[in-house]
Parts: structure tokens; C-alpha cells; sequence
């Protein structure tokens, strides 16, 4: 296992400067910088919840979806390959619960959403947004009620037969599998909902493996492993058919959210720490001490290798992992920046080469676009060197 700490020596500005790295032997210097090239208004700021910004990137329309849950309603926006925004919309507490029925609770409680296009619909992708007693699909682009399946029962029944209203139960972690989409429970219970054409959706058997609530699922597109955490630290890897566990990870740690990459699964903690494991051996690979708080967003980049995380203490962080290096297992620091006074719901990749980074703030009337830039000027600052030799 190795342990990576920093020392905080080098400065994160405000002022974007540019970010230099180089190599363990010294003789490379690479230049990485992400710059903020586009400010997207919107009509709500993000509630103050961990992982709150979904984005789905359509390589095949150069369209890009994005998602979160505000204060009393979801922000939908989306914009083409010209950066042209088409769509800058509200879907309201009122017409999820209305879509919702008997399931919804009073008042509705919105947990978590997310943006996925299952294998069997064609080119719009859907909304799957996750409350306390209920999950709903939405059609992104008509905002109309796809599906809708109760969670928990919001009523408890009491010794002489009166029904009071419970307690809110928490419910997190959505994941898209081909044509299955994933929902955790506070039972710790995995709905499985089957996407069998444009508009059909129909559940399948839940999964019961977990004792504790879900707090995050996460799947791989490329490898199509499915992993899950609850409250109670514990990770189990799913196979390919979702039919049964492959692997059961103990970490022992409070998890806040979860992702996989490359046949590894990084869990991001309540005290800002990422530990990473194996998910074929279960082995714990690296600790980072990669923040001060509570880690609110872990994604991943699929093609470049990309793992980016973002915290209650104002960072985001890009590490690259280099695992099919021969040598010793390395995670590498590339890039970080401070956004003062500005806590950080939501942060998640562009698309999948990882060459931009969208980041939502709390309560915060904007969406900040950040890409890879390389401009002509000269060597302004220089981060410390964080590979693992």
C-alpha cells in the first residue's frame, strides 16, 4: 500500500495561473492548465448536496447534457460542439411530485440526480432523480414522466393502527449499466429498472446484498463493473450480469462517494481522503490525503486516465493514474485550484478524455466550464512533484 501526503508549500490562486508538473526522472517538464473558458447562467443555485452535478457528454450529436438539484426545483441545461446553449430549464418540486403520485412524500424531499442514455434509447438521454420515498425518469428534452417507482413506504404505522409520517430515509447512489439503470435504497436494497425500448421502463429484482443504506454506486463502460458503498464502509463488486458479488471490501471508512476506473475503485471519504482498492483482489492500493474536508465529487475519465476530486475546502484536484505502468503503482498530482468562498457541490469531467471540468457552487447562480489550454508564456509556477517513486 502507499500513502500519499502532501505539503502545502505552492499556492492555488484565483487568478487561473498556469500549472507546471515533470516528470521522476527530471528531464520532462509537461504542461497541463485548465483555464475557465465559458460562465453558464442558470435559473437556480445547487442545494447542498454532495455529487450534485451530473453531465452526460453525446460524442455522436456533440451535445452535452447537464443536471442538478436545486432548492425547490432541477436545473436542466445543455448546449452543442459551438458552446450555443439550447436549453436552460427548470423541471419544479411540483410537477415531480405530481408525476410521482401516492409515492411522493409532503413535502418532497429530492436526494440526488443523474443523466444517463441506456442502450436502448436512441439519442436523448434521460433524467433519473432520486427522492426519499421514490425515483422518477424524465425525458430530458420534454421533461415528461417516463417512470416512476416508490422507494419507502413515507407513512409508518404506529401500535393502534395510526399512520404518522416518518422520517425522511436517506437514499442515495444512481448508476447507468447498458440498459439497466441502478438506484440505492435506505434499506440498502439496489433497484434494478430495465430500459426495454424509447420508452419503456420496467423493474427487475432488487439486489440484497448491503445491510446499510447506499451512499454511492458507480459503474465502468468500458470494463462494466458496477460497485456500490453504504454507510457502513463496505464496497461490493458486482459482476458483468449484476446476479451476484465478485468481491466484499471492507474499508472501514465513512464513504461520501464512490467511482471505478481501470478495474480500481477510489472512495472518497467524510474526512477528505481517496482510498483506493482493487476491485478484482479487493486489495487496498494507495491512500491520498487529498483535502481538509469532506470530499463532495470523485469522477473519472475514462480515456485519459483522469481521476478529478473536489471537496468542502474549496479545491478541486486532477490526479492521473498511471496503472498500466510496469514499475510501482503511481497516482500523480497534475492539477488544483481554490475557489474562495465558493463550497463546492458539484464537479464532474466534460466528457471522457477529461479535457474540461464543469463545477457547480452552493447556492451559486453559475456553471464554470474549465478546459486544457496551452498558451504561449513563459513558466510562471511550478507545483511540487507527488509521483510515487
Amino acid at each position: 500500500m502507499v500513502i500519499i501526503s502532501y505539503i502545502y508549500f505552492f499556492t492555488f490562486t484565483t487568478t487561473f495561473k498556469p500549472l507546471f508538473f515533470y516528470s521522476k526522472n527530471f528531464k520532462k517538464f509537461i504542461f497541463k492548465m485548465f483555464e475557465p473558458t465559458f460562465e453558464f447562467p442558470v435559473k437556480t443555485g445547487s442545494a447542498f448536496l454532495s455529487n450534485n452535478l451530473s453531465v452526460y457528454n453525446h460524442k455522436t450529436k456533440g451535445q452535452t447534457y447537464v443536471a442538478y438539484l436545486g432548492k425547490d426545483a432541477v436545473q436542466l441545461l445543455s448546449w452543442n460542439e459551438k458552446m450555443e446553449q439550447d436549453c436552460c430549464e427548470l423541471l419544479s418540486e411540483e410537477e415531480i411530485a405530481k408525476s410521482a403520485g401516492e409515492a411522493g412524500e409532503k413535502p418532497i424531499c429530492l436526494m440526488q440526480i443523474y443523466v444517463a442514455l441506456p442502450s436502448n434509447r436512441s439519442n436523448i438521454p434521460v433524467i433519473i432523480i432520486l427522492a426519499g420515498t421514490f425515483v422518477s425518469i424524465f425525458d430530458f428534452i420534454t421533461r415528461k414522466c417516463l417512470f416512476t417507482k416508490q422507494t419507502s413506504d413515507p407513512l409508518l404505522t404506529c401500535k393502534d393502527n395510526k399512520k404518522t409520517l416518518k422520517s425522511t430515509p436517506f437514499t442515495r447512489g444512481i448508476s447507468c449499466v447498458e440498459s439497466i439503470i441502478l438506484v440505492g435504497c435506505n434499506s440498502g436494497e439496489i433497484i434494478q429498472i430495465a430500459c426495454n425500448s424509447e420508452n419503456n421502463f420496467q423493474t427487475k429484482k432488487n439486489l440484497k446484498e448491503h445491510n446499510s443504506p447506499i451512499t454511492d454506486i458507480a459503474s465502468c463502460s468500458f470494463d462494466l463493473i458496477t460497485v456500490s458503498g453504504d454507510v457502513g464502509g463496505n464496497i461490493l463488486v458486482w459482476t458483468k450480469n449484476l446476479k451476484s458479488v465478485s468481491k466484499r471490501i471492507s474499508t472501514n471508512q465513512p464513504l461520501s462517494v464512490i467511482n471505478i476506473l481501470r478495474k480500481q475503485v477510489f472512495c472518497g471519504n467524510l474526512l477528505g481522503q481517496i482510498s483506493v482498492y482493487s476491485a478484482t483482489s479487493g486489495a487496498l492500493l494507495a491512500e491520498v490525503n487529498a483535502h481538509f474536508r469532506q470530499i463532495t465529487a470523485l469522477a473519472v475519465a475514462t480515456e485519459s486516465a483522469y481521476i478529478l476530486s473536489a471537496s468542502e475546502d474549496t479545491y478541486i484536484r486532477i490526479w492521473k493514474l498511471h496503472s498500466r505502468n510496469p514499475d510501482a503503482y503511481k497516482i500523480e498530482f497534475r492539477y488544483g485550484q481554490r475557489f474562495d468562498n465558493m463550497p463546492i457541490v458539484g464537479a464532474n469531467f466534460a466528457n471522457t478524455r477529461g479535457s474540461g471540468y464543469l463545477v457547480s457552487f452552493y447556492e451559486n447562480f453559475k456553471i464554470l466550464l474549465f478546459k486544457i489550454t496551452r498558451p504561449n508564456r513563459p513558466i510562471s509556477e511550478v507545483t511540487i512533484n507527488t509521483a510515487l517513486e
